[in-house]
């Protein structure tokens, strides 16, 4: 039998740079005095970023939040913003902090992604909506391609929320190119890091003019005749330069966590109670930053008692994302029963630069042994 494990395992990536690492970006801080205002280091990870997700303009903002509020605020005229009713509350945050309402589309059965009927209904039947803004969860990726033809066919200006998708690929492409603009979170817990900071890409020279302005008036490009709200949304030069180390190290990074989550699904034996999410597939290159179970109907009424067990044996799982998002509007959350199942069944295990295959054999064994102990 296993012993219980004296350290706690995290869900978040947490590929946090070395000491050694910070001392390098403090070190150079400190011998440039430039520490703000779209410096050096932020204008090198800018590039680096362009090259690597094969974009031609990337604005480096303080986190996604302020990155989502920024692209909005550039893109979103009037009327509605159309968004899925499962995500991170930042993606309905952004969208009330612009003053614009938000209008809720289901996921599909046992997947974060948008469900293609839903949304265009939402699109038939509400001719306020002139904004869709889809989240990528759990590195995986909506139909690209087929949503693309919606915001057309529908003239709705579209935007990707890809907090939890960075370094992910459709059809052989890594995303960054998708709709009018992306954003990507670096915060502590994803693929790369500045800790806090994040990312809006596009290949849209004239919006990436506007975005600059609105982001602040250090590193503003062009001129931008109509007078902008401008926030204070830049990325400080320590960011970017942890953000540069951690980048550097990303190919390591990804390949840790497709060990781990391999390692997961030959581990773990569901027996009808629950469901391994694969964010993977033909077109789909996952980064794979999630391991997602969704219970079964049968047994999700047990998910708390599996989190607070979990947790007890110093396993930190989180269920991404039990949220109450009627706070946000007033549409019945039955008219969403894909999205209220998902919110209600899904819970995450750690994966990550914490998580060694003797931690992910030590998960696995609780997990079994929780779901064999069930009278079903």
């Amino acid at each position: 039998m296993l012993d219980n494990i004296s350290k706690v395992l995290p869900v978040g990536q947490l590929y946090v740079p070395s000491f050694e690492d910070f001392k390098d970006v403090v070190d150079h801080l400190s011998k440039n005095n430039y520490y703000t205002n779209h410096g050096p280091l932020l204008k090198s990870l800018e590039k680096e970023l362009s090259s690597y997700l094969g974009v031609k303009y990337v604005l480096g903002v303080t986190n996604a939040t302020i990155g989502l509020i920024i692209a909005l605020e550039a893109l979103h005229e009037e009327g509605s913003v159309l968004t899925p009713r499962f995500s991170f509350p930042a993606t309905m945050n952004a969208i009330c902090m612009i003053g614009a309402n938000v209008c809720y589309c289901d996921t599909l059965q046992d997947s974060p992604n948008a469900c293609l009927e839903s949304l265009e209904d939402k699109l038939i039947n509400d001719n306020s909506i002139k904004t869709i803004l889809l989240p990528n969860l759990w590195s995986t990726l909506n139909q690209i391609e087929h949503i693309k033809f919606l915001a057309k066919k529908y003239c709705a200006t579209l935007i990707y929320d890809s907090s939890q998708a960075f370094s992910c690929s459709y059809e052989g492409e890594k995303i960054s190119i998708n709709g009018s603009a992306e954003v990507f979170s670096f915060h502590a817990t994803k693929l790369i890091t500045s800790l806090e900071g994040g990312c809006i890409t596009t290949n849209n020279s004239s919006l990436y003019e506007k975005l600059t302005h609105i982001r602040s008036s250090y590193g503003a490009v062009g001129n931008v005749l109509k007078p902008l709200r401008i926030g204070s949304g830049r990325m400080s030069e320590l960011q970017a330069g942890l953000c540069l180390k951690s980048l550097s190290y990303i190919k390591r990074s990804i390949e840790q966590n497709r060990k781990i989550f391999n390692l997961y699904k030959e581990l773990l034996k569901p027996k009808n109670k629950y469901k391994i999410f694969e964010p993977g597939s033909r077109k789909i290159e996952s980064s794979y930053q999630y391991v997602v179970l969704i219970l079964d109907q049968a047994v999700n009424q047990v998910r708390g008692k599996l989190t607070v067990h979990l947790n007890n044996n110093n396993i930190f799982a989180k269920a991404y994302f039990n949220y109450d998002f009627s706070v946000f509007n007033d549409e019945n959350p039955m008219d969403f029963p894909n999205s209220i199942k998902l919110s209600k069944s899904c819970i995450c295990l750690p994966i990550g630069e914490r998580i060694t295959p003797e931690d992910v054999i030590y998960i696995s064994k609780i997990v079994n042994d929780f779901f064999d102990s069930l009278d079903f």
